[in-house]
């Protein structure tokens, strides 16, 4: 079976997942409320590590049955985090 660069990736960061870190806060609002504004502000801003992906939707779609290690599989690794607070935005939760 072949697997793509962008399969092999999330298969990393699954596998890694127990080393990376949940989100200290998130970033929670309604469509075109500007959450993606804040989220570029906040990753813009020293002492912030935003999600790898904007809006992860893991409490509002089908995404929580896919577990705590996918969710995870989202944040940096807990070794680089170096004091700042991850956050992830999503709205609609």
């Amino acid at each position: 079976m072949f697997r793509s660069g962008q399969q092999i990736q999330q298969g990393f960061r699954e596998w890694t997942a127990r080393w990376r870190d949940r989100p200290d806060f998130l970033v929670i609002g309604v469509m075109k409320s500007s959450t993606s504004s804040l989220h570029a502000h906040l990753a813009d801003t020293r002492g912030t590590a935003p999600s790898r992906v904007e809006e992860i939707h893991y409490f509002d779609r089908d995404e929580y049955a896919k577990g705590d290690t996918w969710y995870r599989s989202h944040f940096g690794l807990r070794i680089f985090r170096r004091g700042r607070r991850v956050f992830e935005s999503t709205p609609g939760y």
